[in-house]
């Protein structure tokens, strides 16, 4: 299921034969039917369950070509109802998700992430700098918790340029955090110039699990294995050592 019935340029991982993840293309979604948007209205029930459990926020995830960012980008929505053509409405169902999370729990209690520019999953999105500063002006009304910037240099992609991020501050006046090919030296200089309030660490953080003392204290970091990312036993997840 998609925006559009548009072939989906991509391979997803599933479990083989053998247990292990392996690689399989992925099939022509279908069009998500007209209804179906109103259902995700649904989703509040999940977050009322995490409330509950002792979670502390959520993480809505309209990035990476996944179903949210399929609606959001030009080349993946190809509607011509309400949730397609103008970025008004290709940013709709990411928004109306939103009001429907923050209005089971509190906007102080969800954050969403966007990856406005870049590749991903099959979706590069060619009008995806003017729809990422519409959906963070649009955010930053509803006062999130926090907006989560996947940027394009992990996968491969051009560094934002600090023109790009200064509009970007200048649409979101709330918490922007960073996550993408990020060190020390890169956090350090964009929080210092207030470009962000904080920086996300995603696979250093996998293979050290000391990171915060690493980068702190300038040590060395483990080199993470990629090939242990998405399945499998404990290996690559339990067995990276601390640094001595």
């Amino acid at each position: 299921m998609s925006a559009s019935a548009s072939p989906y340029r991509n391979r997803t991982t599933i479990r083989g034969e053998d247990g292990r993840p392996t690689r399989a293309n992925c099939p022509t979604p279908r069009a998500r039917a007209r209804r179906d948007p109103a259902r995700d209205r649904g989703l509040p029930a999940c977050d009322r369950q995490r409330a509950q459990a002792g979670f502390d926020l959520v993480e809505i995830h309209g990035a990476h070509g996944y179903l949210l960012h399929q609606f959001l980008a030009a080349d993946s929505n190809l509607r011509d109802d309400v949730y397609g053509g103008s970025l008004e409405n290709r940013a709709r169902l990411m928004l109306e998700v939103t009001d429907a999370v923050v209005g089971a729990w509190s906007a102080d209690r969800v954050g969403v992430r966007i990856s406005p520019i870049g590749s991903f999953n099959g979706t590069t999105d060619p009008a995806g700098e003017e729809a990422g500063l519409y959906v963070a002006r649009e955010l930053g009304q509803r006062n999130p918790a926090f907006l989560h910037l996947s940027e394009p240099d992990w996968a491969g992609g051009p560094e934002l340029t600090d023109d790009y991020r200064r509009s970007l501050r200048e649409a979101h006046p709330g918490v922007i955090v960073g996550a993408g090919n990020y060190d020390a030296a890169k956090a350090s200089r964009l929080l210092s110039e207030g470009l962000i309030d904080a920086a996300a660490f995603g696979r250093s953080f996998i293979a050290n699990p000391d990171l915060p003392r690493r980068l702190e204290e300038g040590l060395p970091l483990n080199a993470p294995v990629p090939d242990t990312f998405y399945g499998g036993d404990h290996s690559g997840y339990t067995d990276y050592p601390a640094h001595a």
